[in-house]
């Protein structure tokens, strides 16, 4: 016998016997339970409707944190945070990365009109939008130039003051463009998640725009005939108001529409975190049931639904129709029970067949359809699987369009899923790599011992992140990359395979090797100029004794023929020797000024922000191993300067080293550098929290031979006041409050031209 005959079978049986047992009793408590079947009935129903309310959002908490931790998303806030996000080509691939995945999450979620990445910076500017309008359209990227500031929007701050972990859901109101009221309006709850990396404030979030509009609209279909139906939030503001549907949203016309002061009876029942029936008086319709359920939205935002309607209208068909058809419903039950059981077992067996086919066809990519709006335990079960082919569709969408090549493999190392950017790094297709050992295919020989240490560590339960290493691909061409490994558990909780996520790190090594190239040549050209000023200050001061000696030798010269000794004898011979070799000396000092005096300069146009930002990184480089935090504070397009590029960098790469040696015993290192402009010049400050110059040096430090250090020779701020003095500018210092301050100006362009004339 099949399901749906034995059901059959079972409810004939089970009606019969009841109707006989139940017929007499029913009879006599038939009045008094008319009314609390009646309440119990409402309740149901308010239920039920609650249920639909709060599914509909029901995953946009998850939704939003994966969202937040998609790779582009991690991989542009480390970009933000490191100050090189203005790398025009690498930041709009990453952006249309992220505006691809927001379209994957659109279209397995319709119910999200907007998903949105904002920065922190730019006055809270949007950076990636994803827009969908109306039934059926399709998610679109919004262009740059209508990208909008949101900083003023009250989840902006919110947002940001969330802790870690923390999830912002807005309270239901219209969406805003530009600052209006979009038309028609739109309600919509708002749902954003910071993107935090390694517990540092967040410099980024995301956040998803849930049209309300279809859940709403089901409430007002919904609505009993014989009451009205209500939702309104936290204040009591209406929502949804069946019986005068032009109160709703009254606040945002800031019009105090509200149910507190509707219905007072109800007032002290919505601040109740429990549902309830309250049975009360009215002056105008008599005695009232109001059904209340409580709704917690994404687990944050509280909503209350509320039915209203008669209690005589709730209990008076049951009572009367109750009274006069029990006795023809006993004789007729039997009866009834015979034919119909049949088709009522086949509807209970068909929606169980639809799931069953329905979960076959998305396996195999086939559309299909469930029974989402169906009532009772069917329909519960039909919004389950749903959200769970959701699920899967997301997942399937995050990871075909990863910016990293994504496979997963069992504990053997076979392969058993590819994504298409795997296909790209790697030259194989799914269909060739699915079902190939990873050693085989992919592995160098000298490699394939990493293999098993790796999977020893999945074994046992470990996450490898971040280990480097090497892969060929079809081409047999050697890449470097970047694998994160993860251990995938069952439904038991038994590991049964690991999943790896590989980044193409070839062409990041090389732009490191080559970076350290350069600074290495920077230095040399560095060490180079120094050595040049060094020698100039030597000529300079080694002159002035020089002369001094010829002057003293000339004046013994005097008094000795003052006193009458022959030119011939050995002391004035010896003088005059001495006087030839000071000339001798002094005239080698001359040539070596004037050698250096004149050497030539490479003099061009510039941006002060960009030569203090290259000088910077060069040096940053060399101090990685050190904590030091590095404050920017750039005038914004400041004019251009006509400069010695490698001269200005000298300086702030001098005085950078300075401040970070200054600050070794500190326990906050900060170091702040900034550029203002101020008429025809250029301010460039560099502060330190450092201990500070001891006021006995401090007038003399740019002298030669002056040094705080133990080891320093006194010459390099001697050095970086000549190079700025040769630019047209001044260097100096001062103590302030925490460590020391070093400032030195340039001027502008224009500035410029008329000081060289």
């Amino acid at each position: 016998m099949t399901l749906a005959g034995k059901l059959a079978l079972a409810m004939t049986l089970i009606v019969i016997a009841a109707t006989v047992f139940a017929g007499a009793l029913f009879l006599r408590q038939i009045s008094d339970a008319a009314m609390p079947l009646a309440l119990n009935n409402f309740q149901a129903r308010t239920g039920l409707m609650a249920d639909a309310l709060e599914s509909y959002v029901s995953a946009s908490q998850e939704d939003v944190a994966a969202l937040a931790r998609m790779p582009p998303v991690e991989s542009f806030a480390r970009l933000s945070e490191s100050g090189t996000a203005r790398n025009p080509d690498l930041s709009a691939e990453i952006e249309a990365m992220i505006a691809g995945q927001f379209g994957a999450m659109m279209e397995a979620k319709p119910r999200y009109d907007q998903i949105r990445l904002i920065g922190t910076a730019d006055d809270g500017r949007e950076i990636v939008r994803v827009d969908s309008r109306g039934a059926g359209m399709a998610p679109e990227r919004i262009p740059a130039a209508d990208l909008q500031s949101k900083a003023a929007r009250p989840y902006f701050s919110s947002t940001l003051s969330l802790p870690p972990g923390g999830t912002y859901v807005s309270r239901i109101d219209y969406n805003r463009e530009n600052g209006v009221i979009e038309q028609p309006p739109v309600p919509t709850m708002r749902v954003a998640r910071p993107v935090r990396l390694d517990g540092r404030p967040p410099s980024l979030f995301v956040i998803v725009n849930v049209d309300i509009a279809p859940a709403l609209r089901h409430l007002s279909i919904a609505a009993n005939l014989s009451g009205a139906i209500y939702l309104v939030d936290e204040d009591g503001n209406y929502l949804v108001n069946t019986q005068d549907p032009d109160r709703v949203f009254g606040f945002e016309a800031a019009r105090d529409f509200n149910l507190r002061k509707d219905w007072p009876a109800l007032a002290g029942a919505l601040d109740s975190s429990q549902s309830d029936v309250v049975v009360f008086e009215d002056r105008r319709d008599g005695e009232m049931a109001a059904a209340i359920w409580p709704i917690t939205l994404a687990g944050t935002r509280r909503v209350t639904l509320i039915q209203i309607a008669p209690t005589q209208a709730l209990v008076a068909d049951t009572r009367s129709a109750l009274a006069t058809s029990v006795i023809i419903a006993g004789g007729l039950a039997s009866l009834a029970a015979v034919l119909i059981s049949p088709a009522i077992a086949a509807g209970l067996v068909r929606p169980i067949r639809a799931l069953t086919k329905a979960v076959d066809g998305s396996r195999r990519e086939q559309r299909v359809s469930l029974a989402t709006d169906a009532k009772g335990e069917v329909g519960a079960l039909s919004r389950a699987i749903a959200r769970y082919m959701e699920r899967e569709a997301l997942l399937g969408a995050l990871i075909n369009s990863s910016f990293d090549a994504i496979l997963t493999k069992d504990l053997e190392g076979i392969i058993t899923s590819w994504n298409e950017t795997a296909e790209n790094l790697y030259g194989y297709t799914a269909r060739e790599a699915i079902g190939e050992k990873l050693e085989d295919l992919i592995i160098p020989p000298e490699r394939r011992s990493e293999l098993a240490s790796i999977m020893a560590e999945i074994r046992a339960g470990h996450r490898i992140g971040h280990f480097q290493t090497v892969r060929i691909n079809k081409a047999g061409d050697r890449l470097d990359v970047s694998l994160t490994i993860s251990p995938i558990q069952n439904a038991a909780g038994d590991i049964i395979g690991a999943s790896t996520i590989a980044r193409d790190v070839t062409q990041v090594l090389a732009d490191a090797r080559h970076l350290q190239r350069i600074q290495a040549e920077a230095a040399h050209t560095a060490r180079i100029t120094a050595a040049g000023q060094m020698a100039a200050t030597l000529a300079h001061e080694l002159n002035q004794p020089l002369t001094a000696v010829i002057n003293y030798v000339r004046s013994i010269q005097r008094l000795q023929k003052d006193a009458g000794m022959a030119p011939e004898s050995k002391p004035a011979a010896y003088a005059q020797k001495a006087v030839e070799q000071a000339n001798r000396a002094s005239e080698i000092v001359r040539r070596l000024r004037n050698f250096i005096g004149n050497r030539q300069t490479n003099v061009v146009r510039a941006k002060i922000n960009d030569l203090i930002e290259e000088a910077l990184a060069l040096v940053l480089l060399g101090w990685k191993e050190e904590a030091i935090t590095v404050e920017r504070d750039y005038a914004p397009d400041p004019p251009d300067v006509i400069v010695d590029p490698v001269h200005v960098q000298q300086i702030v790469a001098n005085l950078t080293k300075n401040a970070i040696e200054a600050m070794s015993l500190a326990p906050d290192r900060v170091l702040t550098v900034s550029t203002r402009h101020v008429g025809e010049i250029i301010r460039v400050r560099f502060a330190d929290t450092g201990g500070g110059i001891d006021d006995a040096i401090l007038a003399s430090l740019f002298e030669p031979f002056t040094t705080t250090k133990r080891t320093g020779m006194g010459f390099g701020l001697n050095i970086c006041r000549s190079l700025v003095e040769a630019q047209g500018g001044s260097l100096k210092v001062e103590n302030a409050p925490e460590g020391a301050v070093f400032e030195f100006t340039l001027p502008i362009a224009e500035a410029r031209a008329v000081f060289e004339l």
